[in-house]
């Protein structure tokens, strides 16, 4: 279950921000661990660990990452009341590790966040009781 089961009151624009802040961080994070700058493999480690990855992530956002690299990409704090299962991670995770077309050491994070918000030119919206991703309107 996703973030509108445990939370069926979010409005549609805070949606689409938890939804681009956390794929910035997942990505940063990723581009944290090419230019060691954190353990690799830590994401896939926290998706296989039987922990909860949200759990960890979320946990480590709020706490280490916002301490340790004290910027506007931790600033904002995911609510607790946010919940979101493991299994929509997965997929992502994984296509980020191993034969990727990304060469995450050599490029800047915040072109690969705004890379995937702007080239996908996706956004989600509802669909009665469901979400649903359609072309952004131009």
């Amino acid at each position: 279950m996703g973030i509108r089961f445990y939370t069926p009151e979010i409005k549609l624009n805070n949606l689409q921000y938890f939804v681009q802040v956390i794929i910035n961080r997942l990505l940063f994070h990723r581009v944290l661990e090419a230019i060691n700058y954190e353990p690799e493999g830590r994401l896939l480690n926290w998706l296989e660990n039987g922990e909860g990855f949200w759990k960890q992530f979320n946990a480590s956002c709020k706490k280490e990452y916002f301490e340790k690299y004290d910027g506007a990409m931790y600033e904002f704090q995911i609510p607790s009341s946010i919940f979101i299962d493991d299994n929509h991670f997965e997929k992502f995770i994984r296509k980020l590790y191993g034969f990727t077309p990304y060469r995450f050491n050599a490029i800047e994070p915040e072109f690969i966040a705004e890379m995937y918000d702007y080239f996908l030119g996706k956004e989600l919206y509802f669909n009665d009781d469901s979400i649903d991703i359609r072309n952004k309107k131009t």
